[in-house]
């Protein structure tokens, strides 16, 4: 496994700091534009993780009910309202 090069350490005016090539920092630059579009894709995620638990907990609540031969088509009902709900806010 090879060790990953130090940047050039110097001194400006009391401040250290880091000398980076220019292929060096736009090598940088890119990477940032790569994690800042994970992020955005993460939380995108994240939010439809939390969409979809919240429509399994709305739907475990209307199956939980005991449901009697003539209520069936209520149910159904039920859930294709509620499957409705969730596609209009996901859009």
């Amino acid at each position: 496994m090879t060790r990953r090069p130090q940047p050039l350490r110097i001194v400006l005016e009391g401040v250290e700091s880091v000398a980076l090539s220019v292929g060096e920092y736009e090598q940088l630059l890119a990477s940032r534009r790569q994690v800042g579009g994970q992020s955005a894709r993460l939380r995108a995620l994240g939010e439809k993780i939390r969409r979809t638990d919240q429509l399994l907990s709305d739907l475990r609540g209307l199956v939980d009910k005991p449901v009697e031969a003539d209520d069936a088509e209520s149910l159904r009902t039920a859930v294709a309202a509620l499957l409705d709900r969730h596609r209009d806010t996901s859009a």
